[in-house]
């Protein structure tokens, strides 16, 4: 109803470089949010496949964030989750 649909899906048809997504992005506290809303959307079926692990490295990678922030950034993105259900 908020018109998201349309925004997706030009999305998925024209895929951007995650370089490109993220570029520009200098503010430590947005790229902390940018990677958790990636592992949001990956966890959205309780589990994190392979190929979306491998994604998240690479975005990891990109937003410039080590694996102590991912797991931090992670492991209270799963908290949250589990006390919004």
């Amino acid at each position: 109803s908020v018109g998201a649909e349309a925004i997706v899906d030009r999305e998925i048809q024209s895929p951007r470089p995650l370089a490109e997504i993220v570029s520009g992005v200098t503010d430590s506290n947005t790229r902390e949010q940018m990677y958790v809303l990636a592992f949001a959307v990956v966890r959205a079926d309780e589990g994190v496949s392979g190929a979306e692990r491998i994604f998240l490295g690479q975005l990891a990678h990109a937003l410039g964030l080590g694996p102590e922030v991912t797991a931090r950034l992670e492991t209270d993105a799963a908290r949250s989750n589990r006390l919004c259900i």
